[in-house]
């Protein structure tokens, strides 16, 4: 499912940005955080990797984030959740800021 909006804790903290890909793993997450709805969209057009975000700007994002990442030697669910909802969102405001010419 794809996330409508963004879903943040009871402290205002961001824990999906809008346009999250939301699996079984992010389902058990947010019940882990008290989180119990959330908005997803019924278009699945409004997903991050489907909003024409190429498999190069995937690759690109991907290199931002290991740089970004690179002093974090262990691996854990949720530094790899960071990881990959960083890749979306870099791969994301490549896409928009390619679109509006900036």
């Amino acid at each position: 499912m794809v996330l409508a909006e963004t879903v943040k804790d009871v402290h205002g903290r961001v824990l999906f940005p809008e346009g999250s890909v939301i699996a079984e793993r992010g389902i058990q997450a947010l019940r882990t955080w008290g989180i119990i709805e959330v908005l997803v969209s019924d278009n699945p057009t409004d997903s991050a990797l489907q909003e024409g975000s190429t498999l190069a700007a995937l690759d690109q994002a991907a290199v931002e984030a290991a740089e970004l990442f690179k002093f974090n030697v262990n691996s854990t669910p949720l530094v790899d959740e960071l990881r990959r909802l960083s890749i979306l969102h870099l791969a994301k405001t490549k896409m928009r800021s390619l679109r509006n010419g900036q």
